[in-house]
Order: C-alpha cells, then structure tokens, then sequence
C-alpha cells in the first residue's frame, strides 16, 4: 500500500536512517506546536500526542465546507497556492511539507487572527452526507427523516461531524 501511494521501494530506502536518528536529526521533540495535514496521524506516527498540533485537514474542512476533497493536493491547487515544489513529486516529505506550509499561511490569512486550535476543535456542520451508501453525497436536507431517525437508532461508530450533523438535522426537524 504505501509502496502504491508513495512510489518508494526498498531499495529507495536502503542506505537511510533510522527512525531515532532521523528524530534527532530534525529536532522533533523541540517543536512546540506542529503542523500537518491530518495531525492525529503524524502526531501518532512521530510519537508526539503529547503536542499541540495545528491540524490543517480540520481547519481546511471547518474553512472550505463544501469541497469535494481535501486531501493536501487537492488544496493546492484548487486553493492555488503558491508552492515551489523544487521538483519533487506529491507523498514524498519534503514536496508536502512545502504544501503543507502554503497551506497553513493560507489557512492563517482565512483565520484572520482567530485561534486556530479553538477553531480546529469546533464540531463542522457538513453540507453533504458522509454517511452510508444510500444517502452518501446528498445534500443533508434531502436525506429522509426516517433515515435520519433510523441512524439516530442505529448507528453508533460515525464520526464526531457527523454526529453534529445528524443531530442538528434531527432538531431542525423536530424529530
């Protein structure tokens, strides 16, 4: 799978440091507040839960609430940014740390000062139905009561925005 995504080999990594000393080498564990696309991830990947991430996938999705995809890519260019990218190809560290950056003085810019570690925690209303293969993509308000109220009943391993979600629909409503 990650050979599939990222395109690296074993061969490509032979010869590279170990995780520890890459670790060293970067500094981590002097980072006050880290920044990545999708900070739950990294933050469990680097070893660094005990970090305040800024989380530019939430901020993204809290910014932007109807696009149709937020991977980092995406965001680039349909956000335009201004990346120079030296060449290297998406999924490689340092070409998505660079978007990564780009995209975090944009998310900034949006915030216009607000504090984007109370704005990341914030539960998102989604415009779109994230749910299930029925109702999957549908505008929330033309997903049916009753399955509205069967999910109410029934379902009970969704996402905290979904969540929001359903149960704001369910009280517009009055159901």
């Amino acid at each position: 799978m990650a050979s599939a995504t990222h395109h690296l080999t074993k061969k490509d990594l032979s010869g590279c440091p170990s995780w520890p000393e890459v670790r060293k080498s970067l500094a981590l564990d002097e980072i006050e507040r880290p920044v990545a696309h999708n900070a739950p991830f990294d933050a469990a990947m680097c070893g660094m839960e005990d970090k305040q991430w800024v989380d530019t996938l939430r901020l993204a999705k809290f910014i932007w609430r109807d696009l149709e995809s937020y991977k980092l890519q995406f965001l680039r260019y349909y956000l335009k940014l201004d990346v120079d990218d030296m060449g290297i190809p998406a999924h490689r560290a340092l070409g998505d740390a660079l978007v990564t950056a780009a995209l975090t003085l944009r998310i900034f810019e949006e915030l216009d000062g607000e504090d984007p570690y109370m704005v990341q925690e914030q539960p998102i209303r989604q415009t779109y139905c994230q749910f299930g293969k029925k109702y999957k993509g549908y505008l929330w308000s033309d997903v049916p009561g009753s399955y509205l109220e069967w999910m109410k009943k029934n379902v009970t391993d969704i996402d905290p925005d979904t969540e929001y979600t359903l149960w704001s629909e369910l009280k517009e409503r009055g159901l």
